[in-house]
């Protein structure tokens, strides 16, 4: 059965339980992917190409001559979880976690009421 983003954001909040580091690192990506694929159909209706490679720098520049404000929050949780997802020297700490998951929330929401 596919998944939602909503699956995604309680798979988020389940890592952030954990109370570990992995755990937050994983509630950061799964955060990102969630508001990432709430966004990319709409994107694809506005004319985004979803078939060529890099999609995530260039969702995040195509946003941006729509809606700054989304590319540049966009851009900033995609920061945050290639620091969670490859940095392993970088300390991801819970606080950073929950504010992710928070603003992911708040995105989500808004993607869901927007049109491009």
């Amino acid at each position: 059965m596919p998944i939602q983003t909503q699956d995604l954001i309680l798979e988020a909040e389940t890592s952030l339980n954990h109370n570990t580091e992995c755990g937050d690192r994983a509630c950061i990506s799964r955060s990102y992917y969630a508001v990432y694929h709430e966004l990319l159909p709409k994107a694809e209706i506005a004319g985004f190409d979803t078939t060529s490679p890099s999609s995530h720098v260039r969702l995040v520049a195509f946003i941006k001559s729509r809606k700054k404000w989304l590319s540049d929050r966009l851009n900033d949780l995609r920061k945050s979880r290639i620091d969670a997802d490859y940095r392993l020297d970088v300390t991801i700490a819970p606080l950073q976690a929950k504010s992710v998951i928070e603003e992911s929330k708040r995105l989500i929401s808004s993607i869901q009421k927007m049109n491009f």
